[in-house]
């Protein structure tokens, strides 16, 4: 090259002369080709071609839940424009872990989707991402900021156990089992008796009851300020409660 040549890059957009999966859009492609002194210099041209994404094809309704303390899972439907042919994808990323999941469950027929994950080692009360791509070319990325601990679905309280008096029985339980410690003031209680329902925030809990068959079961959910489900967990047993 002579002193003060320079070289001059520009630009085509095209389509690739590639083939496409029916119904898909065609792919795009970006072509590099070098000028000197005005010239093109097609030997020295590179060109790099990327498939657009289409509308539609991202999984939709995505839905996850902690059970049993360290299980996360997760279910969604096909995007309705996603080919036959698709499946998803299903990662976790909290800092520097990421995780991908490895039991999937698909059914085709109702274009609906599950996977589940085993023993996470996240923290429940920091944000993590989950994903969620296509395994075909052109499919739309899914993904969504979560803190596990909002959705945890709690146990049933544990180690219940009940007192009876002539007119009352008295409820003694501890909190659920949860993955990372928290206070047991984070929790209330909704107790049926028979058919009656009440809500409980102190343990122990007295009951009037004059009735001679008594059962009674329980169930937890976590409050707002500690960052926790506010849903109602599962029921624990029924427990005989009669005189």
């Amino acid at each position: 090259m002579k002193n003060g040549e320079r070289y001059h890059y520009k630009t085509k957009t095209e389509k690739c002369n590639m083939t496409i999966p029916l119904g898909t859009h065609p792919a795009v492609c970006l072509k590099v080709i070098p000028n000197i002194d005005k010239d093109e210099c097609q030997q020295l041209s590179s060109e790099k071609c990327i498939m657009r994404e289409r509308i539609g094809t991202a999984a939709e309704n995505v839905s996850c839940r902690v059970f049993n303390t360290s299980s996360m899972t997760c279910t969604w439907t096909f995007g309705k424009n996603a080919p036959h042919t698709n499946s998803y994808i299903l990662s976790l990323r909290q800092k520097t872990y990421i995780v991908q999941c490895q039991q999937y469950e698909r059914h085709f027929q109702t274009k609906t989707g599950a996977c589940t994950f085993h023993d996470l080692s996240v923290n429940f009360f920091d944000y993590a991402t989950i994903f969620l791509q296509g395994s075909d070319p052109g499919i739309q990325s899914f993904e969504k900021t979560i803190r596990l601990s909002e959705i945890e679905v709690f146990s049933p309280p544990r180690n219940i156990s009940i007192t009876s008096f002539k007119d009352s029985i008295t409820i003694y339980w501890e909190s659920p089992q949860t993955q990372e410690y928290v206070s047991d003031l984070c929790f209330t209680y909704n107790i049926e008796k028979n058919k009656d329902s009440y809500n409980a925030s102190s343990n122990p809990f007295t009951i009037s009851n004059l009735e001679k068959e008594c059962s009674i079961r329980i169930r937890a959910r976590g409050i707002e300020e500690c960052d926790m489900n506010t849903n109602w967990g599962e029921w624990s047993e029924w427990i005989d409660c009669g005189l």
